[in-house]
């Protein structure tokens, strides 16, 4: 499982690859969500746009050097795969994106701007993964899973580290929930910083 100790850890590694984004009060909300203030932590601020950067980044540089060397490869529906192509870049070491036919043509783009190569297979984020599964296995290659990882659940945990050292008030989070990677890594950084 994964523990408090590997997101300090991963917040340690990604210092100087992932930036620290900004938690600020939502002074203009039609709705607010509760009584006091309601604080957003921008994540589209990110070096690739989204927290994903988090989670590929610590995977790769957890890697040994000669893990690393081979390369890596992955399937996303287009984030996480812009992700560990940033993080590949920026690790210097070659990366394949695996996308499926449905993942909007900017992300394939992004991905390659990185400089990774983008193979499109399947109709959705399943085909497109059995083929990145098989990539990894023919070549030799580290699979970084977008959600279903103990390293990328780690990266993402950092996004709750970061709101709780930049606003210790805050009582509440309100995540969003996908694969389950980034809910897992967020609950768990929350509870170990601040139990109640």
């Amino acid at each position: 499982p994964v523990n408090f100790a590997d997101i300090e850890g991963a917040a340690e590694r990604n210092k100087d690859c992932v930036r620290r984004t900004p938690c600020l009060r939502a002074r203009f909300i039609r709705e607010p969500l509760r009584n006091g203030p309601t604080m957003l932590k921008l994540e589209s601020l990110q070096v690739t746009g989204s927290f994903k950067v988090r989670g590929a980044n610590n995977a790769i540089l957890q890697l040994d050097d000669d893990t690393r060397r081979r390369g890596v490869v992955t399937a996303s529906g287009g984030n996480h795969g812009i992700a560990v192509a940033y993080a590949a870049h920026a690790s210097k070491c070659d990366a394949v994106i695996y996308l499926p036919e449905n993942a909007p043509s900017d992300k394939a783009e992004r991905s390659r701007a990185w400089g990774a190569e983008v193979v499109v297979a399947g109709a959705g984020w399943d085909e497109a993964q059995a083929q990145a599964l098989e990539h990894a296995k023919r070549h030799g290659l580290s699979y970084i899973h977008p959600f279903a990882d103990r390293a990328v659940i780690a990266g993402q945990g950092t996004i709750a580290r970061e709101m709780l050292k930049q606003s210790p008030e805050i009582d509440v989070i309100v995540a969003g929930i996908g694969g389950g990677g980034l809910i897992s890594g967020i609950a768990l950084a929350a509870k170990a910083i601040k139990p109640k």
